[in-house]
């Protein structure tokens, strides 16, 4: 067992690599050891539990395979024989020294052979360094990440406050984590509490190279349980219940140190333990109880199991005027809020544990979510058919109910919500779209999302906080398999639960430890919670309306009638609300500082968080950050540290592939809806910019964030929505085509207020241009509509045929780059931006027209509005590159079927007569009405507060078109 960490294609300082090493010492208090190389760092803190004197980390294979380990392999023995048996050879018989072995003989695939908990870092040097993180079948053992995608840079970590120590990880508070939290007493699923910081999911194996980014594989459960695992009667499942469960448990209880049991005096720890006796003749067993007269206590149901199985009982007391020294230790240990009370008792406990002189404690969780033992399963499962039973099983989940939280908030927050949607409606949407097989639901729910979520990390942080190992039967991959197999009525009817465990532990645990009702192992929370009382004094101290009002998420004047009705009018469910909102303001003054505005530069901020809005079009190679424009300078030397700002704020928070910007208001223009300013964020350093331009999937993106902002009424089919361009000047009219909640599909028509003749969207005044570059001369067309492009012909490129186009590759890439630069060159705009943007273009099928376009910083995933706009408007230009390919493929002037790597558009250039003297069809008596785009769709991601990033005042636009 140890505390593993790393980083990828980064650099740390060994200061910093000491600091991450020294804030989880406490989970590896026996060896500190890391290793690093070119842009990589692999470490470990052990933990001694097999082969005391051998174990070294990290593990290696020649100079090329590199791994460091956290957790138990039950099964090493025999895979140390099956690798011997190829091969190879060990130092050691620690069971994470088969890894790199394993790692060489299956490759990614290892993690499928390994039978236990585990989370495993693996450097491959052979070919492109490649990082592996692996995770177990459950979430046993957490794994916590920091990808910044803008720099590449991924750090990794065991625990929280470690991974927060290096440089490149920033602890921001994750907005929509308040609301998560209080709806599910944890955040559940990969998102943390904080922003940009993730936990692998369990079963993942993860890949990281510098090519290829970060890329998660959830790795497919067993669908098919063996033949032994169908019983025909309940006596039957009952027998093998206990058969999978007492081997497994006499494996777990192997260690080469003192190994005990913790008893709660209910029916899953009681089985473990009366199997653990078994096979442990010294076996010492643990109990949690609170000095003083408490409701539900245990203790007494502790003690009968410790007598029946004749182990040695310790019985441990916590006094609860010590709570408020202990919380705050245990929400840094845990790194993020968790409302279960019984943390605090979890702390203590593993603390006893271990100042008794044991280094593993075996226990009974996730037995409930197996067997379906809790109460909201039970509940849900015997619902009447026709009833609704998901928004009562959801409700249970909840720390604070959806009512009371929403009327907890502020009117900002609480719209917040509504416009990201709770989790708790996603967890009911998720419930009502799984099959018809409600108890097979409700267990994959409880198992692939509460019970990492919830449990085992709070399991393993505060066990691992006094170096103590957490061994669970429960999660081992047999008896999991075993109960996903058995049917509903030999686990939940009747309105009880786990009726085969039930029926296994008969006469191997006191009947009266059978016969009493469930009750959960935790703190009695509302009795602690009066006046007077310890806790009671630390929430009145902690909630303060100051406190609150920094944050603005909260109402002062709510929590504090909140907790006047609790002195008032003690109950259960205010009680665990003052406690969920205590755990999470100490969560926020341990990690989060509170938030701050920017300096003033010169434009007056007055410190209020400005809401940003993500939305992605079909087809745009990023999303789109959606500010408002009118809490942002317009002056461009004011506003560039502001937007730096965001790029900032959107790297820290995971996001920093977000290289469009759309500064939205509502036009004070009588023909428009919207005023657009787009910007173009560059690579090469945060603070770089192209402020010249438009973007028409941003204009969509923009659109869909307006109509959630109320800067819009609700869309429909045939509206219409109009936009200026305040960069160039251009008028776009967006019609909806289709609406869907958060989406929409849509026409984009690219409008020209007075008609030209097309021949003036020709930048040179040529039709086509030969551009000088190292490989030779490009004829290539240059067009501006909106945004100046260049379109080369893609057979001059040796693209023959659209397949080789779409799989073209660096090499193509490069010849682009360097006509666009000469195209650059040419029209005199400075090097490093945006534009021109170019494409290359081919005419392989009938009536349609294959474009593979660069955009910043690589190949565009389809083609931008504005390139099938400039596209559809040079087809109309007889002499041009677009207009000759056209005509080869059979295209109707003007109107074109557009095939990209990402799927195909359509797009018409409307053309009419030109003012003026009639002369006949050619290209001067032509003018441009406008050129429409159809078929593109939109939808919004997100929204979050900038913390970081405050209102200023207003100056006269400094807008720099592009063309006259």
């Amino acid at each position: 067992m140890c505390r593993i960490f790393g980083h990828f294609d980064a650099r740390a300082t060994p200061h910093e690599l000491r600091t991450v090493a020294a804030l989880q010492r406490h989970g590896g208090p026996d060896a500190q050891t890391r290793t690093s190389g070119a842009g990589w760092a692999l470490g470990a803190d052990r933990l001694a539990v097999v082969d005391l004197d051998g174990g070294a980390q990290p593990y290696t294979l020649g100079e090329d395979i590199v791994a460091v380990f956290n957790g138990e392999i039950y099964n090493h023995d025999e895979l140390r024989d099956l690798l011997t048996a190829r091969g190879h050879t060990f130092a050691d018989r620690c069971d994470g020294s088969v890894i790199p072995a394993l790692y060489q003989e299956f490759g990614p695939a290892f993690a499928e052979h390994l039978d236990g908990m585990f989370s495993v870092a693996l450097v491959d040097l052979r070919t492109e360094p490649t990082l592996w993180l692996v995770t177990d079948d459950v979430g046993m053992k957490p794994l916590y990440h920091h990808w910044d995608e803008a720099r590449g840079h991924l750090h990794f970590s065991s625990e929280l406050p470690a991974l927060l120590a290096f440089r490149g990880v920033t602890a921001r508070p994750w907005e929509p984590g308040l609301d998560a939290y209080l709806a599910t007493k944890t955040p559940f699923g990969e998102q943390t509490m904080f922003e940009g910081v993730q936990v692998l999911p369990p079963a993942t194996t993860a890949r990281f190279t510098r090519s290829g980014g970060l890329r998660l594989v959830r790795r497919p459960a067993p669908e098919h349980p063996d033949d032994a695992d169908v019983q025909q009667d309940g006596e039957e499942a009952a027998e093998r219940t206990l058969t999978l469960l007492r081997r497994e448990v006499h494996r777990l209880t192997r260690a080469d140190v003192p190994v005990s049991a913790v008893t709660s005096g209910g029916l899953d720890s009681g089985l473990v333990t009366a199997l653990a006796a078994e096979d442990l003749a010294d076996l010492h067993t643990f109990n949690i109880a609170y000095r003083g007269s408490w409701p539900c206590d245990e203790r007494g149901y502790a003690r009968e199991v410790a007598e029946h199985c004749a182990t040695r009982h310790h019985q441990v007391e916590i006094d609860p005027a010590d709570f408020p020294g202990l919380l705050p230790d245990v929400i840094w240990h845990l790194g993020q809020p968790n409302a279960d009370p019984i943390t605090l008792s979890t702390y203590a406990l593993f603390r006893s544990v271990r100042d008794a002189g044991f280094t593993v404690a075996l226990t009974g969780d996730a037995a409930d979510e197996l067997f379906g033992g809790y109460g909201r399963m039970k509940a849900a499962v015997d619902a009447p058919s026709g009833t609704d039973w998901v928004p009562p099983y959801v409700e249970a989940l909840a720390a604070v109910p959806r009512e009371l939280r929403a009327s907890l908030y502020t009117a900002d927050y609480r719209a917040f919500v509504r416009q990201e949607g709770s989790p708790a409606d996603a967890i009911a949407a998720r419930l009502r779209a799984a099959g018809t097989d409600r108890l097979r639901t409700l267990t994959d729910f409880e198992i692939g999302s509460r019970l990492p979520a919830y449990h085992l990390r709070r399991v393993d942080h505060l066990s691992m906080a006094a170096s103590v190992e957490v061994r669970l039967p429960f999660c081992q991959r047999s008896v999991l398999r075993h109960a996903r197999a058995l049917p509903q009525e030999w686990k939940v009817a009747g309105g009880q639960g786990k009726k085969v465990l039930y029926r296994a532990a008969a006469g191997r645990l006191p009947d009266s430890v059978l016969r009493r009702p469930k009750q959960p192992f935790t703190l009695p929370i509302a009795a602690m919670l009066r006046p007077g009382a310890p806790l009671m004094e630390y929430a009145r101290e902690l909630l303060t309306g100051e406190r609150l009002r920094r944050r603005g998420q909260l109402d002062p004047q709510r929590v504090a009638r909140l907790i006047e009705r609790q002195a008032e009018t003690p109950d259960d469910t205010a009680a665990l609300a003052i406690w969920s909102l205590l755990v999470h303001e100490l969560w926020l003054e341990q990690f989060c500082p509170a938030p701050t505005g920017l300096p003033d530069s010169g434009g007056g901020a007055v410190g209020n968080p400005m809401t940003a809005h993500i939305a992605q079009a079909e087809g745009a190679p990023c999303p789109t950050v959606v500010l408002d424009a009118d809490r942002l300078p317009r002056n461009e030397d004011v506003l560039r540290p502001a937007l730096t700002t965001v790029r900032e704020w959107l790297t820290d928070t995971g996001r920093g592939h977000v290289l469009k910007m759309a500064l939205l208001n509502p036009s004070e223009h009588p023909l428009f809806d919207l005023d657009y300013r787009f910007v173009q964020a560059l690579p090469g350093g945060l603070d770089r910019f192209d402020f010249r331009g438009n973007c028409g999937h941003s204009i969509l993106a923009a659109i869909v964030a307006a109509e959630e902002r109320g800067w819009l009424p609700r869309l429909a089919p045939g509206d219409r929505v109009r936009v200026r361009v305040l960069n160039n000047g251009d008028h776009v009219v967006c019609e909806v085509d289709e609406v869907r909640r958060h989406s929409g599909s849509f026409t984009v028509h690219f409008v020209q207020d007075t008609p030209l003749p097309v021949t003036r969207f020709l930048l040179t005044g040529h039709c086509t241009d030969q551009l000088l570059t190292r490989a030779g001369a490009h004829a290539a067309s240059l067009v501006a509509v909106g945004n100046p492009y260049v379109f080369v012909d893609a057979r001059s490129l040796g693209l023959t045929s659209k397949e080789a186009l779409f799989a073209a590759g660096e090499h193509v890439f490069g010849r682009l780059q360097d006509i666009r630069t000469a195209a650059t060159e040419l029209l005199g705009l400075p090097g490093g931006g945006a534009f021109p943007k170019i494409a290359a273009v081919g005419g392989y099928e009938p009536g349609r027209l294959a474009v593979r376009a660069v955009s910043v910083p690589g190949w565009h995933p389809s083609v931008a509005l504005t390139g099938a706009t400039c596209l559809a408007a040079a087809t109309t230009i007889a002499g041009t590159v677009p207009h000759r390919l056209a005509q080869e493929a059979g295209c109707p002037r003007g109107v074109i079927e557009i095939d990209t790597p990402s799927g195909s558009t359509a797009a018409t250039a409307a053309v009419a007569a030109a003012a003026g003297p009639s002369h006949g069809e050619d290209d001067d008596s032509l003018a441009l009405q406008w050129v429409s785009v159809s078929r593109k769709l939109a939808h919004l991601t997100g929204s979050a507060r900038i913390t970081s990033l405050c209102d200023f005042d207003q100056e006269d636009p400094v807008c720099r078109p592009l063309t006259a």
